[in-house]
């Protein structure tokens, strides 16, 4: 207790001559002399060591959506051409067209051969001597043909009469008529020729020409001949429009009197060929 009392009164003689001199008045100050130069700077000190580094950024972000597409730059100019490339392999072949018209028939080849025929036994519903459809375009616009027919008359029965009719397109320009007068009843032949001459002067305009050969017992002219008398040739001219460019049927056919088996018309052939 007694030390508590001491230390106590201790402190208070310490703070009571603190204040004294807190309150002593100070003695006046003088002027102040001029400052002194600024002293040289010293050297600069030694870095320090570099700390550690810091912890890793977060993860980066992720990307933002595209901006809109900006408006197409212009054409740029054409490049050159490349190389050609290599040639491909030929493709299957077509089918075949059509057939085209059947041609002109050209000098020297025969256009039909006409085969041997008896006409007999009939009136004017005989066999025809000679018949054959000539293509279209045979002629052409000036092309011509002839058909020769040779054959023999024979009428071992009543005399008759014969009749040989040329016939074109379905045109008759060529007709005896009755006139050759009547086959006599003989069992000799009479020999026989027909020539037929057919010229275009168009595709579809031609001059025709008949000649009738007998060997006997004719009379002249083509309309007025008599089976038995003097041989003659006897010839007849018409003119046609008949179109050739389509096939067009040639015929030379006889016409008897009376039907009978004894009496004939018979050809050995016939050829058609071009002029």
């Amino acid at each position: 207790m007694r030390r508590n009392i001491v230390l106590m009164l201790a402190l208070c003689a310490f703070l009571a001559s603190g204040l004294a001199y807190a309150f002593e008045p100070f003695p006046p100050v003088g002027a102040g002399g001029p400052t002194g130069a600024t002293g040289a700077v010293g050297a600069t000190g030694a870095t320090g060591v570099t700390g550690a580094t810091g912890p890793a950024g977060g993860a980066t972000g992720a990307t933002g959506p595209s901006g809109p597409t900006g408006p197409t730059g212009p054409t740029g100019s054409t490049g050159n051409n490349g190389v050609t490339g290599a040639t491909g392999p030929t493709g299957p072949t077509g089918p075949t067209g059509p057939t085209g018209p059947t041609g002109a028939t050209g000098p020297g080849g025969q256009i039909n051969a006409g085969a041997a025929v008896d006409a007999n036994n009939c009136t004017s519903a005989c066999t025809a001597l000679y018949s054959f459809s000539v293509p279209g375009n045979t002629l052409g616009a000036t092309g011509g043909m002839r058909l020769t027919v040779v054959g023999q008359e024979v009428n071992t029965t009543t005399a008759t009469s014969i009749e040989f009719l040329v016939k074109f397109g379905g045109t008759t320009f060529c007709d005896t008529g009755s006139n050759l007068g009547n086959l006599a009843n003989s069992s000799t032949a009479t020999p026989f020729r027909i020539d037929v001459t057919i010229i275009n002067t168009a595709t579809n305009a031609q001059g025709i020409h008949c000649a009738l050969f007998q060997g006997s017992n004719q009379a002249s002219g083509w309309n007025n001949m008599t089976p038995g008398s003097s041989g003659a040739l006897n010839l007849f001219q018409n003119n046609g429009t008949i179109d050739t460019t389509t096939a067009q049927t040639l015929s030379v056919t006889v016409v008897f009197g009376a039907a009978s088996a004894s009496t004939h018309a018979k050809t050995q052939g016939a050829t058609l060929d071009p002029l």
